[in-house]
């Protein structure tokens, strides 16, 4: 119920759309209130002459009656001046103001009280205040019609009916003379505003760079010299059209979703030759010679995105140029390490082979890199934890450790390290790993190696190659070894400045952390 009292209220406070004119909704306001004023001051002039004479039946004296009846219709009225409905107020309260001065000129006698009638004169100077010169006209003829009908049937002498006939009728000539002339000066100062506000309008629009569209539901009304120029058109043949006219099909929908948001946004414009331009837009609500309409501003972005496409293409040649890149140094590589699969078919000494096939392991580990980041969609960084699974499942088939029953546990996060990181974590990774599984598990001993890549709190990588088997010879320092793999390793994480920890708790465990500003994740 509440609900509906509100949606009422705000339907009949709410502007009328159709009517914009807010100097004449102040006027029917003031009037309004004027009269609010003024009709319950009357009322009380009515009462305390009855109040003073002791007259305890003074609330039946019907020039009370007639004065409460009034003040009831006047609250209505306004009622009425706050609501959308403001403009009935001025013709009805003149149209009070004659009744209630023609029934006060009949007292209870049912003479004629020919002095009331003069009061006619309040009805023409209310209308030539606030109502048109036409309707001061009207109601003038009704005043005068008014006092002439009285004066007919009144009690009173021919001279006295045609005294006070010629004494309204100056009055009210004068009233109505005043009031046009002052209606004239007031028009020709609006008029001459008027002229000015279109002229600084007209200059403002003109003078802009950007183009500027106002339409009424889609038709347009006016535009400015740029975007004659921008559509290479005279006005008179943009005037009056559609502005989808003016724009792709494709930009139908762009246009409808965001006509008059006040946000930016972008469309496709059409040309008389078929040429396209592409346009920023802003479209905001405005009034304009009295109606609502919409008034776009144009800015052309055709360079910006024809340079930014040529961005763009030049981007997607260098990409696709880079990705032959890796997949040409990925080949390089992948030759080498077939050439040295080739050697070791030639070498008989199990040192030798064992040598050859850690060359070949390496290279393999860098070819992967290489063939993974030509596979990625960006050039700039791999996918790390992909690269783990790939690295160690082949250096599990090469080393043949699951026929020898080493298992393999992989713990990797996401994460997306670039280049100048990745290759050298994939060689530290391909020499954990291959140790593991060369020197890990001695005599046909099973076990598992186990990798993770976690990220720690302070965003730092952490990548660990554990492995349960026999672990490191306790009097070994890893830091001063001199096998290639642990030299190589020392080196590695000395590149990516991060850390070295072995742990000999259970087998062996190996911590390479390093920070992660040389990754990105």
């Amino acid at each position: 119920m509440l609900n509906k009292i509100e949606t009422i209220f705000r339907r009949l406070t709410g502007p009328d759309p159709a009517v914009q004119d807010l100097k004449q909704r102040h006027q029917a306001q003031l009037l309004a209130a004027i009269m609010l004023i003024m009709t319950p001051i009357g009322l009380v002039a009515t009462v305390l002459p009855d109040l003073f004479l002791g007259n305890n039946i003074w609330w039946r004296n019907p020039e009370f009656l007639l004065m409460l009846g009034i003040l009831g219709i006047v609250l209505i009225i306004y009622a009425l001046s706050l609501t959308r409905y403001y403009g009935l107020v001025a013709n009805i309260i003149v149209a009070m103001a004659v009744i209630s001065v023609l029934i006060a000129a009949i007292p209870q006698t049912s003479a004629f009280d020919l002095q009331a009638l003069f009061f006619l004169i309040v009805p023409v100077l209310l209308s030539s205040v606030f109502l048109s010169m036409k309707r001061t006209m009207v109601v003038t003829v009704l005043s005068v019609a008014g006092v002439l009908l009285f004066l007919l049937f009144a009690d009173a002498t021919g001279q006295q009916i045609i005294s006070n006939a010629l004494k309204f009728v100056a009055i009210t000539s004068i009233i109505i003379l005043l009031a046009a002339q002052s209606r004239d000066l007031l028009e020709t100062d609006r008029q001459r505003e008027l002229v000015e506000s279109e002229t600084r309008y007209r200059s403002l629009l003109e003078a802009t760079f950007e183009g500027i569209v106002i339409h009424e539901d889609g038709i347009i009304l006016e535009v400015n010299p740029s975007i004659e120029r921008l559509f290479d058109s005279p006005r008179s043949e943009i005037i009056d059209r559609s502005v989808f006219d003016f724009i792709t099909v494709e930009s139908h929908a762009v246009v409808k979703q965001n006509m008059g948001t006040g946000a930016p946004f972008e469309v496709t414009a059409l040309r008389q030759d078929g040429t396209q331009r592409f346009l920023e837009i802003v479209s905001k609500p405005q009034l304009y010679q009295g109606k609502s309409v919409q008034v776009i501003a144009t800015r052309d972005i055709t360079p910006q995105k024809l340079a930014q496409q040529h961005v763009n293409h030049s981007l997607q040649e260098k990409e696709v140029l880079l990705k032959e890149i890796h997949h040409r140094v990925k080949n390089n590589l992948q030759i080498i390490s077939s050439l040295l699969n080739l050697q070791s078919g030639q070498v008989q000494d199990d040192v030798a082979l064992d040598l050859l096939r850690d060359s070949q392991n390496r290279v393999r580990s860098m070819a992967l890199i290489h063939e993974k980041l030509y596979q990625s969609p960006n050039l700039a960084r791999i996918d790390f934890a992909d690269y783990i699974r790939h690295l160690s499942r082949y250096l599990f088939q090469s080393y043949d450790a699951y026929a020898a029953g080493i298992g393999l546990e992989i713990e990797a996060e996401e994460a997306f390290l670039n280049i100048d990181t990745a290759v050298p974590c994939g060689l530290i990774l391909n020499e954990l790993v291959s140790n593991a599984l060369k020197h890990g598990f001695g005599n046909g001993r099973s076990g598992q190696i186990t990798i993770q890549l976690k990220a720690d709190t302070h965003g730092r990588y952490r990548l660990i190659v554990a492995d349960n088997g026999i672990g490191f010879p306790p009097h070994l320092d890893y830091r001063q070894a001199s096998t290639l793999g642990l030299q190589l390793v020392n080196t590695l994480v000395g590149q990516l400045m991060g850390t070295f920890i072995v742990n000999h708790d259970t087998g062996t465990a190996i911590t390479i952390a390093f920070d992660n500003k040389v990754s990105e994740k």
